[in-house]
């Protein structure tokens, strides 16, 4: 018989031969959903319908919880890891270190729908900001393996720290009104009443005071909103970045503010950037933050990195959204 025809023949009924000949279709991952239902963003959307339409079902089976109060989210991300492969948070970014903290050191991998006013994260890592796009970046995605950090043993994602950016954290947390006005608003009426501070830092071992009007601890670039902190940090290199902004002259706030938005702020002779492994700082009663949620620390502050320690679903390209 002719090798051709053969050849040919074998092909035709392999391409129409049943799945389960041959190890059937390829196992749907489980999807979890976190989502924060007072999320600015989702006010008046059917979320459900949503991902019903936009999410890839030959990929993915998927349930939606929702979150009831604070630190919701951590407990419904702990009771999902164990029957989900990936565990989505919608929301801001609160809600996204509520949920990544819970996974850090698990198999489950971190989903982003970034939703919320900031999406500093996100962003960091080129997930596309809004409910449908992330969605259906999920259609798309793969695991990269990242980098958390703890603040006085107290995990977070991005970016943590003291001084002004912190005081307002505070203040905007009673300021009632979310999104990013509300937050500009608050942030102009603080900055003249605010007075930068001497702290005790020491790097990994190496000792310097400062005065300064911000320190960052940055895993990721950026507080949100493309408002760069730490144009030099990577999430996966195995060290955070300490920012040091000095106590800045009112001429120079335009300039300052600009670089924040080009991605410049280490050029400016106002800023000093550190990496490091392990860092603390001594000062008395410090109001801090975690990914823009605030914190109080008393006296002492120890940030260290916890290299390789979460699992976070990344776009592979974005022209399919």
């Amino acid at each position: 018989m002719n090798r051709k025809f053969i050849t040919a023949s074998i092909l035709f009924i392999l391409s129409y031969a049943p799945a389960c000949l041959f190890g059937g279709p390829t196992e749907k991952k489980r999807i979890v959903f976190i989502i924060n239902p007072i999320s600015h963003e989702l006010k008046g959307i059917d979320v459900k319908n949503v991902i019903e339409t936009n999410l890839d079902s030959n990929q993915f089976d998927y349930t939606i919880v929702y979150t009831q109060y604070a630190n919701h989210a951590s407990q419904l991300a702990k009771q999902a890891m164990h029957s989900a492969d990936i565990i989505a948070a919608v929301g801001g970014d609160g809600t996204v270190n509520e949920v990544g903290r819970a996974l850090i050191h698990s198999q489950a991998i971190l989903a982003i729908i970034p939703v919320g006013s900031g999406n500093g994260l996100a962003r960091h890592l080129g997930i596309p900001v809004g409910l449908t796009k992330g969605i259906k970046a999920l259609n798309y995605g793969h695991p990269i393996v990242i980098d958390t950090a703890k603040i006085n043993e107290k995990p977070f994602l991005g970016v943590a720290g003291i001084g002004f950016d912190a005081h307002i954290a505070h203040k905007f947390a009673l300021f009632g009104n979310r999104g990013f006005f509300s937050y500009f608003q608050v942030a102009s009426k603080e900055f003249p009443l605010y007075t930068p501070q001497s702290y005790l830092i020491t790097i990994d071992g190496k000792q310097i005071t400062r005065k300064a009007f911000i320190l960052s601890f940055a895993n990721s670039s950026q507080y949100g909103n493309n408002f760069t902190i730490a144009p030099q940090a990577h999430i996966s290199d195995g060290y955070l970045d300490l920012v040091i902004i000095d106590d800045i002259p009112l001429y120079a706030i335009p300039k300052i503010l600009s670089r924040f938005g080009q991605g410049t702020l280490n050029r400016s002779q106002h800023v000093e950037s550190y990496p490091f492994k392990e860092l603390i700082i001594q000062h008395p009663h410090m109001q801090a933050h975690i990914d823009g949620e605030p914190i109080i620390c008393e006296n002492k502050i120890k940030v260290t990195i916890d290299p390789q320690s979460l699992r976070v679903l990344v776009p592979k390209n974005r022209k399919n959204f």
